[in-house]
C-alpha cells in the first residue's frame, strides 16, 4: 500500500499541476519545441474525459457532504476542485481529506496515469533519434537540450507507469438504519433512531447510548436496558446490542 503522502506527491506531478513536460528554454530547437507541444496536446486530449468525469464527482461529493453539515470535509473538496482548475484555494486549517475524496482521488490518478502512458512513451521514443541527428549535425546546444527532455519525460513517464498499479482501500459506507432502545424482551422499547443517526451523520466520533441523550426517557423501569443498533456496512446488513449507557464509538463499533 502506498502512502498518502507519496500518492498526493505524485498527483500533483501528474494530474494537479500545469501540464508541462519540460521547461522551454529559450533556443530550444523547432523540432523539439513541435514535439513536446504534440506530446502534451494528445496527454491534454486523452485525460481531458478524465478531469471532467472526476469534477462531476467531485461536485456531487461536495454537495452530499455539505448536505449532513459535514463542512470540513466539504471544504476539502472544494479545495480539490479549486486546484484542478488551477483556482485559489481556501485558506484554512488543512482538515484531513475524507475517505471518500482519497477513494476517488485514487481512481481518478489511476486513470490518468494509464492515459498518459502512451503518449509519453511515443514522445520519448521521438526524442532518441532527434538526439542522434543533431548530434550527426554537430549542433550541441540542441543535443543538450533533448537531453533535459529525455531526462524529464522519463520521469513523468514512471510517475505515470507507478500510478496504474496504485491501490487504495475504498472507504467503508455505513448507514445506520435504527436503534431500539429498551428491555426487547419485554417489547418495552423506544426508537432512539434519529438521535444517534444526527449524532452520526454530523460527524461525532461519539454517542452516549442512554435514554436521555436519546430522547427516549425510561421505557423500561426497573430492568436493564440495551440500544439495539441495526446498520449497514458497504451494502450488508449488520446489528450490534450494547448496554444503556455505553458510549458508542462509531468507527470502532460499527464496522
Amino acid at each position: 500500500m502506498k502512502t498518502k503522502a507519496y500518492l498526493t506527491s505524485l498527483l500533483w506531478l501528474l494530474c494537479l499541476s500545469p501540464l508541462r513536460l519540460a521547461l522551454a528554454q529559450t533556443g530550444d530547437p523547432t523540432e523539439l519545441t513541435e514535439l513536446r507541444t504534440s506530446c502534451e496536446q494528445q496527454v491534454k486530449s486523452a485525460t481531458a474525459p478524465a478531469e471532467a468525469a472526476y469534477l462531476n464527482a467531485l461536485e456531487t461529493l461536495k454537495q452530499q457532504l455539505t448536505r449532513i453539515s459535514k463542512v470540513d470535509a466539504a471544504l476539502s473538496v472544494d479545495n480539490e476542485i479549486k486546484r484542478l482548475k488551477h483556482e485559489p484555494t481556501t485558506v484554512s486549517n488543512a482538515p484531513a481529506d475524507p475517505p471518500e475524496l482519497l477513494a476517488r482521488r485514487a481512481d481518478y490518478y489511476r486513470t490518468v496515469s494509464r492515459l498518459q502512458v502512451q503518449p509519453l512513451t511515443a514522445h520519448l521514443r521521438a526524442l532518441d533519434p532527434l538526439k542522434q541527428q543533431f548530434r550527426r549535425d554537430g549542433k550541441l546546444e540542441a543535443v543538450v537540450a533533448v537531453d533535459k527532455e529525455i531526462k524529464a519525460v522519463t520521469n513523468k513517464l514512471k510517475a505515470a507507469q507507478a500510478g496504474t498499479s496504485l491501490t487504495t482501500a475504498p472507504p467503508a459506507q455505513v448507514q445506520i438504519e435504527s436503534v431500539i432502545f429498551g428491555d426487547p424482551k419485554t417489547n418495552r422499547t423506544k426508537d432512539g433512531t434519529s438521535a444517534v443517526r444526527a449524532a452520526f451523520d454530523s460527524g461525532a466520533a461519539t454517542f452516549p447510548l442512554s435514554g436521555r441523550e436519546m430522547s427516549t426517557g425510561d421505557p423500561a423501569p426497573g430492568t436493564k436496558k440495551v440500544a439495539v443498533v441495526t446498520y449497514t456496512v458497504n451494502g450488508k446488513r449488520k446489528e450490534k446490542t450494547f448496554p444503556e449507557n455505553t458510549v458508542l464509538d462509531f468507527k470502532r463499533e460499527l464496522r
